[in-house]
This record gives C-alpha cells, structure tokens and sequence, in this order.
C-alpha cells in the first residue's frame, strides 16, 4: 500500500531537535533536599495523565514519550519500563509535544526529527 499523501501532514515545519531540557528549572535535585517548587511539580509527575492517543503501539520504536504535568511541566516518560525523568532522554526515539499541541518525533543520536511515526 502507498504511504498517505503528505497533505495528510501538518502544514507547519518540523520543530527543531530540541537542544536541552524545555524545562531546566524542574530538573530533580540530585540527592538534596528539593525545593518546594521543585517537589510539588514531581509530585504531579506521578499523577498526571498522559495526552490522548500518547499509548505505546507493540510495533513502534519509541522509547520515550513528553508529557505534561497539571501545571505545564515537560517531563519524559520511557514507554517499556514506566520510569519517568526531568531530564531529557539521549537514546531512543522520542514523542515531543509542539506548541500547538500536535505530536511529533525525536531521534537524540541522529538529530532526525520527524511528523510521522517511525516504525520498527
């Protein structure tokens, strides 16, 4: 079967790789007391709900997905083992939210970005 015609794509460009954290100032503290900013928004990690249509498919290489905390907080969560971290992930494909909301896809070791989803 042919591949969808690329109207089918948004009609904006490709966000860039990102280059760092979107949110270096909700990086967990490491081994210190955290601050009370810094603890209520892990806190919230751990209920927040994923964006719709963000469940891992058995045939998909992404490893990682970006969600948000009630509060708008980027955080990562690797799809196989449930762990979540602030810091951006640096192996495996990634699923970034844009700033409209639209989803789209990160490779940190080849700097590849893409709208469609990769496939295994």
């Amino acid at each position: 079967a042919a591949a969808p015609a690329a109207a089918a794509s948004p009609a904006t460009e490709i966000p860039p790789a990102p280059k760092a954290s979107p949110t270096p100032t909700a990086t967990a503290p490491a081994g210190g007391a955290a601050s009370s900013a810094t603890a209520a928004a892990k806190a919230s990690t751990e209920g927040a709900t994923k964006a719709p249509g963000s469940s891992p498919a058995a045939a998909t290489p992404i490893r990682w997905e970006e969600c948000l905390t009630e509060d708008g907080e980027r955080y990562y969560h690797e799809v196989a083992t449930s762990k979540t971290q602030w810091e951006l992930p640096e192996k495996g494909w990634v699923e970034l939210i844009a700033d409209d909301g639209a989803r789209y896809y990160w490779d940190p070791e080849s700097e590849k970005t893409t709208w469609t989803k990769p496939t295994a």
